[in-house]
């Protein structure tokens, strides 16, 4: 395929905007790995880097000149702006505009300007009107047709209505205090209205929208509520920042022109005309600004977490809908607060200085706390998994922040999980001191949990599960054992595993030097170098050779991380450890079979962008593969029903009993 023919081009567009067909999808996905140069060109456009002229991907703009014309005519017609719905790789993606596809202004007269589109679109403009609610529940019908009149909001409190104008006079009844009287102004379908609150600042408020607000603001802040799609003309005010409360965004003013639409469920697009604006999610700590000419895109959808369905999936055998996976949330939310005393008499009272056996100690301490822990129904087996999915993660962070002050001598801080909050974005939060992340840290991970989320019956965690289970043992005994066996650095270890490994080759030989990577490569084989095992960990699977899909999908994360956070180098020697090692080690084997890095190569790796300590590694493996153990051991129980016993023949011979007498002493 060529690299800027036409049908790429609206694949990639249609990417971009939610768009995509699965028929579609496939096709882009057949472009992209046909070339590295295809993929290098996507991940640019992902990565908001403005588009050359010469691409003809899309549409060449001037961006001053189609700006300045925006923001004029938005000026002196006060009219909205239409924001094409757009998929975000995070819950809020800031666009450059020659990325943003389908973006229109719209204007009441015919001299609408496209921006990047495919086509315009012509909207009517709305009749002047709404409905003001007053704090005592007073109804205020207001249209376009009135003459200048005054309407009494609060005691002693006026404001001054005409035509499609409503306005708040700042100096009226200052020694009151009314700050906490909220007012509502509801623009019903196809209408439209102008509203200047008490501090100056102009609300243009557009069809089927709902503005909630102070009748006059306090002296801290500015904050109004907002459903539905409003342009702002803030003024400025350095002691009370500006606040746009939105379902699921909040926007920060710095005195600015700005447009938000609420209006598509689940999403909430922001574009900057003038000025700065700091937008994030609510609940988070970061914010990220915008810049004159950028649009903010929130779509709830889109940056929906994953790990909770890949768990309900794996324990149902199906996907969940709405209410099913919300009531399934409920029951984890409840598991991720731990019971009451557990963090403190089996975590604090008992440190140590490995998680995972802290973490197997503690899923056989809630033994004791489940009121019917033998029951091995299906209704109670599942119950169990989604507690123990639900409390696996909480388990993780209280151990580890326990680990680091008993052993280390950090501070102590122990975090309570938010029930809104996902997973990825809990465990973040949990595991932090500040309880800080950005959208796209708790993203990765959230994708890293549903790689590691089941991997069959094969290996060899979930076989001592199932071989445990069929023995009719306790859930919590069985997983247990699973933790037990993912800590061996053969298996669930071997990221950590890895990690130490490259720091050995970091420090002993040069990252340029291909011979002298081999020559270590070698060393490491003959088990003179590293931990002396004679292995390069990250190499090789029993049951992947070509390729292991999921080591292909993190190596793929891993490479835009780097990227991101100046880990390239690192990125680069591993890459190296990868090609190298492989022929290594096939010629030691005197074959030529196909071999592969496996999961762990650049797990690790991605792990240590993240800010995740290296001795949280596995627990965190055993934080997202606790799903698949627990439907691995419901589906033991349910399809085998009968113990599972290895195959075994003594080698040894028969001996003659010597009585102790006769005995020789072996040792002198």
């Amino acid at each position: 395929m060529d690299l800027y023919d036409e049908n790429i081009a609206r694949l990639i567009r249609h990417s971009l905007t939610g768009e995509l067909s699965e028929q579609e999808w496939g096709e882009l996905e057949a472009w992209l790995h046909d070339s590295e140069e295809h993929r290098v060109l996507f991940e640019k456009i992902k990565k908001e880097i403005r588009i050359s002229s010469e691409s003809s991907l899309f549409c060449s703009l001037n961006d001053e000149v189609a700006w300045l014309k925006f923001k004029t005519t938005a000026r002196e017609r006060k009219r909205r702006v239409y924001v094409r719905r757009m998929l975000t790789y995070a819950a809020v993606i800031v666009l450059p505009l020659a990325v943003v596809v389908g973006f229109w202004f719209l204007s009441q007269e015919k001299d609408t300007f496209p921006m990047a589109s495919e086509r315009v679109v012509k909207i009517t403009p709305g009749r002047p009107r709404a409905v003001l609610i007053t704090a005592d529940q007073t109804v205020h019908e207001l249209n376009g047709v009135q003459e200048q009149r005054e309407i009494e909001v609060e005691k002693g409190v006026m404001i001054k209505q005409g035509g499609a104008n409503l306005e708040y006079d700042s100096l009226v009844a200052p020694e009151q205090e009314v700050a906490l009287a909220m007012n509502t102004l509801k623009v019903p379908r196809g209408g439209e209205f102008r509203l200047k609150l008490s501090d100056g600042t102009n609300v243009y408020l557009n069809s089927a929208s709902e503005l909630k607000y102070p009748v006059r603001f306090d002296e801290k802040e500015r904050k109004v509520y907002l459903s539905g799609e409003a342009y702002f003309e803030v003024t400025k005010d350095l002691n009370r920042p500006f606040y746009v409360v939105m379902e699921e965004v909040q926007v920060r003013v710095y005195g600015t022109e700005f447009n938000v639409n609420t209006h598509q469920p689940g999403k909430v697009h922001t574009v900057l005309v003038d000025g700065k604006v700091g937008i994030k999610k609510r609940g988070m700590t970061e914010e990220v600004t915008m810049k004159p000419g950028q649009l903010a895109s929130f779509d709830r959808e889109a940056g929906t977490f994953g790990y909770e369905e890949v768990a309900y999936l794996l324990l149902m055998g199906y996907l969940p809908s709405r209410p099913e996976l919300d009531h399934f949330k409920d029951i984890m939310n409840q598991a991720r607060k731990l019971p009451k005393g557990f963090t403190e008499g089996m975590i604090m009272h008992h440190p140590s200085q490995n998680i995972m056996n802290e973490l197997a100690r503690g899923v056989l301490s809630l033994y004791s706390y489940d009121p019917d822990p033998d029951n091995t129904s299906i209704e109670n087996l599942l119950l169990q998994s989604v507690r123990l999915v639900g409390s696996f993660p909480s388990i993780v962070a209280n151990a580890y922040a326990v680990k680091r002050h008993y052993f280390q001598g950090e501070s102590l801080h122990i975090h309570y999980p938010e029930p809104e909050l996902s997973t990825a974005e809990n465990f973040l939060r949990m595991i932090r001191p500040d309880k800080s992340y950005t959208e796209e840290e708790a993203h990765l991970l959230d994708t890293m949990l549903m790689i590691h989320a089941e991997h069959g019956g094969g290996n060899n965690s979930t076989f001592v599960c199932r071989a445990m289970s069929s023995s009719g043992t306790d859930t919590y005994s069985a997983i247990a054992g699973a933790v037990g066996s993912l800590k061996g650095p053969l298996h669930g270890g071997a990221n950590a595993k890895v990690m130490q490994m490259f720091r050995y080759i970091k420090e002993n030989v040069d990252p340029n030097d291909d011979g002298a990577i081999r020559d270590y490569l070698n060393k490491i084989l003959d088990g003179e170098a590293g931990d002396r095992s004679g292995k390069i960990y990250g190499l090789g699977h029993a049951v992947y050779t070509m390729s292991d899909p999921r080591a292909v999908l993190i190596k793929r994360y891993a490479r835009h991380l780097a990227e991101l956070k100046g880990f390239e180098k690192d990125f680069d020697l591993l890459l190296k450890v990868e090609e190298l090692g492989i022929p290594l080690i096939q010629e030691r084997r005197h074959n030529n079979a196909d071999m592969c890095a496996n999961v762990d190569m650049y797990s690790g790796l991605v792990y240590t962008m993240l800010d995740i300590p290296e001795d949280v590694f596995t627990p965190l493996f055993a934080s997202a593969r606790i799903a698949g153990w627990c439907a691995n051991r419901i589906e033991e129980l349910v399809t085998c029903r009968r113990i599972m016993r290895p195959a075994y023949r003594a080698v040894t011979t028969h001996g003659q009993y010597i009585p102790m007498e006769q005995r020789t002493p072996h040792i002198q």
